[in-house]
């Protein structure tokens, strides 16, 4: 009977061992994959791949005592007491010359392994579980007096309560294969020893979890080469270190808290950009050649040049060309990013399209960004404006000219910081520019001269004719009259036409003679000191503009275009134009006459536009509310009720487009109504027919009350109660002429 109990005991007990082997365990708090366990044990020296097999770690094999006895010794503090060679046998089974001899001797020396009744040890028998775990359960400091009678169970219900079996797969009586032994030792060298204290800690290591690698020598060569700095601190690298983790986060692997023998990324993809800019507190970056925005938060964890700082502190100190690491959560926010300062080389004038050959050390594979998109080298021309980070590998190109005459210095020309230029005033960037264009430099007051901006929209470089410059300006006659000039701190009047430039500026230039030209294009050359205009034959060019594939009709596009749309003037009135950017007239159809002016690049790429009163953008739109021959006309526009001398015939409640010159309402044209709009959305509304109208980006929303008064409304309030309104739209032409939704009307 006595006898029975006996076996039911070791049955449930056996019973209850298979249980808490099988599954019936929690998961290791730390829950790293079994590459990371593995890693994570080769940081430690302890266990490595098979170097013939491209260091896989063979996770299926076996392991033979032998193995797991040298395994056993690496992961103790016995570790560097294990001799070369050794004259003595540790069992008759394993001579002096066996492989493992040392690590053998070492272990049994130490009591952490035991051979047999027979004097061997066989070393080539696989490792059971129950010797592993014996054998684990050793380097924690405990002893066979602590396991009881009952081998193995009091050795595997111990292991079991510490956690050292957690996710071991063996069972009792069955070998052990490399991938259990991983978890094993990996479970083992994270739990405490039997005193108390972190056994990893006593082998003279540290785990630090979350920490944020924030740099190296190769984004701040202050920091040593052998080192790297991260949010818990400066440590030391060994040489094998993978610095592309730089910018990640994860678990550090520490040798007496100096030097990081392993990083754990936590798994989370890094993103890596350029910073193009910062406007309005958003960060603009480069992503593949196109920009896009970053969404930081309150909780965002930053880190600029090594400190650690809050989104918004990061936002305000971030620069053109500086680099940012950033790492999302699985919802895709931004959980941490960081930023390092990047020195610039520049700014340099493109004076060869050699240069980036002798400016970069492999400059034909360097990113090149022009016009906020990445080209090939073939798209720079001689006198662009270039900057270069090494550490990003990237150039920037700038081809911003403007030519007019050096009028004044700022404060003098002895040191000037500002110049005047055909009436602007601009700053100066570089030293090359300040040295030509000092008192001592070989550009003088009065001259035609051509400045070439840099990234910041500052004088870069000068450059005349001998340097290559044309000196040839085409855009659109503004205005022409008399006023007063400055030169060398004398004033005099003299003739003057303003011109504006496809670029979006507008310059006056001095003439010898009055030019009515207002509303044409015209071209300017420079003649002792003056402008000499001509007029030119306009457009020539006709199809639809694609802005994905960058063409208009048969002919390419440049990424950096620019253009201007000129509103159509009596010969009286002054000229008037807007800037337009290129995804504005996405889809428009062209004929001849919708294009004064357009020129190609060196490249044959269309690279300015001059339009013809196209888009419709050089107008205000709103509703006439009354007009009587005698009262004049009044009118509303963007909310606000306006009035006139002037009679238009028009009926009250006419919507239209107001051409308003000097605050006066000059020309009126009613424009086209959707009557029933099916759907409305913040850029686009559909009519009955499923027809698709794009919003202006300042379209007007009215909403209608009950005594029949016109209120400014918000498109998020149309979009959003759509349902309650009936929704009159007004556009002023079809999308593919240009045209817009321009006013929503909410009854």
């Amino acid at each position: 009977m006595i006898r029975k109990e006996i076996i039911m005991k070791k049955i449930l007990c056996f019973t209850v061992i298979l249980c808490m082997l099988s599954g019936c365990i929690a998961v290791n708090a730390m829950d790293y994959s079994h590459n990371d366990m593995a890693e994570f044990l080769a940081g430690l020296d302890i266990l490595h791949g098979d170097a013939s097999k491209g260091g896989d770690y063979d996770f299926y094999s076996y392991l033979t005592r032998a193995q797991f006895a040298k395994i056993a010794v690496a992961a103790s503090k016995y570790k560097n007491s294990v001799p070369i060679g050794t004259n003595t046998s540790p069992y008759s089974d394993v001579p002096r010359t066996h492989w493992a001899a040392g690590y053998i001797k070492v272990a049994s020396t130490n009591k952490l392994v035991t051979g047999y009744p027979d004097s061997t040890f066989r070393p080539e028998a696989t490792v059971l579980l129950e010797e592993a775990v014996t054998i684990a359960l050793k380097l924690l400091g405990y002893e066979n007096a602590d396991f009881g009678g009952e081998w193995p169970y009091g050795q595997l219900g111990i292991a079991n309560n510490l956690g050292l079996l957690d996710n071991v797969s063996a069972t009792v009586g069955t070998p052990l294969n490399r991938l259990d032994a991983i978890i094993l030792m990996y479970n083992t060298l994270n739990e405490d020893t039997k005193t108390g204290g972190s056994y990893l800690a006593s082998l003279g290591y540290q785990l630090s979890e979350d920490v944020v690698l924030v740099s190296s020598s190769l984004e701040d060569p202050s920091i040593d080469s052998d080192k790297v700095v991260t949010s818990a601190g400066t440590y030391k690298v060994s040489k094998d270190f993978d610095y592309s983790r730089i910018g990640e986060k994860g678990d550090i692997l520490l040798k007496n808290g100096k030097e990081i023998v392993k990083f754990f990324a936590d798994g989370r993809n890094k993103e890596a950009y350029v910073v193009m800019g910062v406007l309005a507190g958003d960060i603009i970056v480069s992503d593949k050649g196109t920009s896009k925005v970053l969404d930081l938060t309150d909780d965002t964890e930053a880190y600029y040049n090594n400190a650690k700082m809050t989104a918004s502190t990061l936002t305000s100190r971030l620069k053109m060309g500086d680099s940012v690491s950033v790492i999302k959560d699985e919802n895709g926010n931004i959980k941490h990013v960081v930023a390092q300062n990047q020195v610039m080389e520049g700014p340099v004038r493109v004076n060869s399209l050699g240069i980036l050959d002798t400016l970069l050390s492999n400059g034909r594979e360097a990113t090149l960004i022009k016009g906020g998109r990445i080209v090939d080298t073939s798209s720079l021309a001689l006198n662009d404006i270039i900057y270069y980070s090494k550490a990003m590998n990237t150039v920037w190109a700038y081809s911003d000219k403007r030519v007019g005459i050096y009028e004044d210095a700022i404060p003098n020309q002895e040191a000037p910081s500002q110049i005047t230029v055909s009436g602007v005033t601009y700053e100066i960037e570089s030293a090359e520019a300040f040295s030509k264009l000092s008192s001592t430099g070989s550009y003088k007051l009065g001259q035609s001269i051509t400045l070439l901006f840099g990234k910041d929209g500052k004088i870069a470089d000068v450059i005349s004719s001998s340097d290559g410059s044309s000196e040839e300006i085409y855009g659109l006659a503004i205005n022409s009259g008399t006023k007063e000039f400055t030169l060398n701190g004398e004033k005099y009047s003299s003739y003057y036409l303003t011109v504006a430039t496809p670029d979006g500026n507008q310059m006056d230039y001095e003439t010898a003679l009055l030019y009515d030209m207002k509303g044409k294009i015209v071209k300017l050359s420079f003649k002792n000191g003056g402008a000499v205009a001509t007029v030119v034959t306009p457009g020539g060019i006709s199809g639809t503009y694609s802005y994905s594939s960058g063409t208009l009709g048969a002919s390419k596009v440049a990424a950096n275009v620019q253009i201007i749309d000129a509103k159509e003037t009596m010969v009286s009135e002054v000229g008037a134009f807007v800037k337009i950017y290129p995804s504005r007239i996405d889809g428009v159809e062209f004929s001849e006459k919708d294009i004064l002016y357009y020129s190609k690049n060196n490249l044959g790429e269309i690279d300015k536009l001059i339009l013809n009163d196209v888009t419709g953008e050089n107008y205000q739109y709103g509703m006439i509310v009354d007009a009587a021959e005698r009262g004049g006309t009044t009118y509303l526009v963007n909310g606000a009720t306006k009035s006139t001398g002037t009679f238009f015939t028009a009926k009250p409640k006419t919507f239209g487009r107001f051409d308003i010159v000097n605050n006066q309402l000059s020309g009126f044209l009613a424009i086209s109504n959707v009557d029933k709009v099916s759907e409305l959305t913040l850029g686009y509304l559909k009519d009955g027919n499923g027809k698709k109208y794009t919003l202006s980006d300042s379209v007007q929303v009215y909403r209608v009350d009950y005594n029949f008064n016109y209120n400014l409304s918000t498109l998020t309030d149309a979009v959003e109660n759509f349902s309650e309104y009936s929704v009159t739209a007004y556009y002023d032409k079809a999308d593919n002429k240009g045209g817009r939704v321009r006013i929503l009307v909410l009854r």
